[in-house]
């Protein structure tokens, strides 16, 4: 039971990261292409 949420954990991080590159990827595309 805790490693489940030992991985919940990671998974949460990990795709808060994805969203805040992706975020990140936009906002430098809307830059390149003003």
């Amino acid at each position: 039971k805790e490693k489940e949420n030992k991985v919940l954990e990671i998974l949460e991080k990990y795709s808060d990261g994805i969203i805040v590159k992706s975020e990140l990827d936009d906002a430098g595309a809307r830059v390149l292409y003003n």
